[in-house]
């Protein structure tokens, strides 16, 4: 079992990522090298789209540019 730093689901791939945030969870992954960072999905208004949002352990927030690692990645998982 991953250490409680990495919550308690087995790794995944960026499709059940994307489904845990629109559903409301912090998702991060394994391989990225600083701890505490994590994607959120942000729904979009009638001026704005729907996007997914890179959160920093320093508090910074803005919207996430994944890259093809992380589109191919199967360490995803829901920060608990």
């Amino acid at each position: 079992m991953p250490s409680s730093r990495h919550g308690t689901d087995a790794p995944h791939r960026i499709g059940y990522a994307i489904k845990q945030a629109r559903a409301g969870a912090k998702v991060s992954r394994r391989g990225w090298k600083t701890p505490g960072q994590y994607v959120t999905y942000v729904e979009g208004g009638r001026a704005t789209k729907s996007y997914l949002a890179w959160h920093t352990r320093t508090g910074r927030t803005w919207p996430a540019t994944l890259g093809q690692r992380d589109l191919l990645a199967e360490d995803w998982y829901v920060v608990r």
